[in-house]
């Protein structure tokens, strides 16, 4: 009430709104600071005029994120009256794109800019909701940095999150992300002022570290973890030089476990080396909708507690420590990353030079020689990816040329040019463009190359092919087969046999869960609806198998 009181000649007030860490700091220590008189800076007790900012004498945003805010009519229209005369200031450029301008960043500048008054609270009075109970469509995915700064808000206002008004859901959620994230730490920042008048804001890098106020790069960049490289010459030797990244998401067949659990019973048939290795399984996060959108990571909230229970039955087999789960860790994902971002978490828990990147539905089809590849992978610098054969990768050689030779251009003339390379008794085709199944990497290169911030070859929420694999394809386009020697992907084409086959997990469902679907449909209907009370099928991993013979039987049909 008192802010409200301060802001009513305001053309734009702030109540409640987010940074960068850096910039939060400034903005705190702006709001406790006081001149000889003892007067705080910015006038007012409970508010202080907004400064403007800067970064290498360029204007810069100072906020962003407005979930507490009031405009005055004439600021509104002034800037309804603005973008009419200019409409092209509701647009800007990142990363290479042509996007909407988001009103955060928007508002306050064409405001300023009218010589409009804008204040914002010394003490916030609106602080963004903990994660994990966000349904938005524009905020689909919760940036766990935006937690991580509203704790670092409270902690420099002297409150805690016991001191905000939180639902019992979110307050019993609280605990266990705190547990995770801790607030970030940033030194204390003088406060500088240009000759304009601009409070000077520091450098922040794409790893939203703090560096120094002259914009030099961040000396406090995380580094990748150097793991040496094994030089692979036995099947002991793989054993100590390889883990196995599993990515899971959720399935209609959920919570049953039958489709991982058949994918891994395949890859200790035809890959035994691999069953006492360490097994990261990265559960990806999910967002309750009002339609399941597997793909995208959208469920119901029904799927979502059977995603749940899929969940809990993946880290009771963990805890078993039998078969292929001796070695094994569950990693849960509290938001949605999509494939890429998963892998890239599962990283974090590799201490193996090299790392086997597999599906949850895709399934190990016959024998390759794991040994030879290892021996590829590891001994020779220009190897860096081995894809297993699929059906798309069969007769490749002559499928090379279709994939370079487009719109006129001609990198290669026919699958003639097209040469194996025999590494330690198998042969190997240049892979010219990325497949997210089944593969062998180098663990150094998949953290220093493929997710490189600078590069961007990978995007959050979606799968590697679809942006690492188009610039690469675009690569050997452009500059041929040569191109191999830059990314280092290979193919093992072996036998004109696929290796890795994919299991349809949106079939893979037991009778029982098929019951309940239907049931469900019949309720949504205002049908009469059965009480079902059995819940276990008779055998998951038949049903598997017979749904793996049904796709075998449409392909060959």
């Amino acid at each position: 009430k008192n802010a409200l009181a301060e802001t009513i000649d305001s053309d734009l007030a702030y109540y409640g709104f987010m940074s960068y860490p850096d910039s939060l700091k400034l903005i705190h220590t702006l709001a406790t600071r006081k001149d000889k008189d003892g007067k705080l800076w910015g006038g007012g007790t409970h508010t202080m005029k907004m400064p403007n900012s800067s970064r290498n004498g360029k204007h810069v945003d100072l906020l962003w994120g407005m979930y507490g805010y009031r405009v005055s009519k004439s600021a509104f229209e002034t800037v309804v009256k603005t973008l009419g005369d200019d409409p092209g200031k509701i647009f800007w450029k990142k990363r290479g794109r042509i996007e909407i301008r988001p009103l955060d960043r928007l508002l306050p500048r064409l405001i300023i800019a009218s010589e409009g008054k804008c204040r914002l609270c010394r003490c916030p009075a609106l602080v963004r909701m903990p994660p994990g109970h966000l349904a938005s469509t524009i905020h689909q995915q919760y940036d766990i940095r935006y937690f991580q700064a509203s704790c670092l808000q409270l902690s420099l206002t002297g409150r805690t999150w016991n001191d905000i008004y939180l639902t019992n859901k979110e307050r019993e959620a609280v605990p266990a992300i705190l547990a995770k994230n801790s607030p970030p730490k940033v030194p204390n920042l003088e406060v500088i002022f240009d000759e304009k008048g601009f409070l000077v804001i520091p450098f922040v890098d794409r790893n939203r570290n703090v560096s120094n106020q002259e914009g030099g790069p961040s000396k406090r960049r995380k580094k990748v973890l150097d793991i040496p490289m094994i030089e692979v010459d036995t099947y002991d030797e793989v054993k100590r030089a390889i883990s196995v990244i599993l990515t899971t998401s959720p399935l209609p067949s959920c919570p049953s476990t039958a489709v991982i659990e058949y994918t891994l019973q395949t890859m200790a048939k035809f890959a035994p080396a691999l069953v006492s290795v360490p097994l990261i399984v990265t559960c990806d996060g999910t967002k309750v909708s009002s339609e399941n959108k597997y793909r995208r990571g959208e469920i119901t909230e029904d799927r979502a507690k059977a995603y749940k229970g899929y969940k809990d039955n993946l880290r009771t087999l963990s805890a078993s420590q039998k078969g292929v789960w001796q070695n094994s860790k569950i990693v849960e994902l509290t938001t949605r990353n999509g494939f890429g971002f998963a892998v890239k978490e599962g990283l974090k828990y590799v201490t193996t030079p090299l790392v086997l990147v597999l599906q949850h539905d895709r399934t190990f089809m016959r024998d390759f020689d794991l040994l030879a590849v290892c021996k590829a992978v590891s001994r020779r610098e220009d190897m860096n990816y081995v894809l297993l054969q699929t059906s798309s990768t069969l007769n490749y050689s002559n499928l090379i040329p279709t994939l370079l030779n487009k719109n006129g251009n001609k990198a290669i003339t026919s699958g003639a040019e097209v040469k194996h390379r025999v590494e330690f008794g198998s042969k190997f085709l240049p892979n010219v463009q990325w497949f997210d199944s089944t593969h062998i990497c180098k663990t150094k290169w998949y953290k220093k190359f493929v997710f490189d911030r600078r590069k961007r070859l990978v995007s959050r929420g979606g799968f590697i092919e679809c942006t690492f694999g188009q610039i690469q394809l675009a690569d050997f386009r452009e500059k041929g087969l040569k191109a191999v020697n830059y990314w280092g992907t290979w193919l093992l084409d072996d036998l004109q046999e696929r290796c890795v086959g994919h299991v349809n997990g949106r079939r893979a469902l037991t009778l029982a869960q098929k019951k309940d679907i239907e049931n469900t449909s019949r309720a949504m209907k205002g049908e009469h609806l059965k009480k079902d009370e059995s819940h276990e099928s008779e055998s998951d991993m038949r049903l598997v198998v017979q749904m793996r013979n049904e796709s075998n039987n449409e392909k060959k049909n």
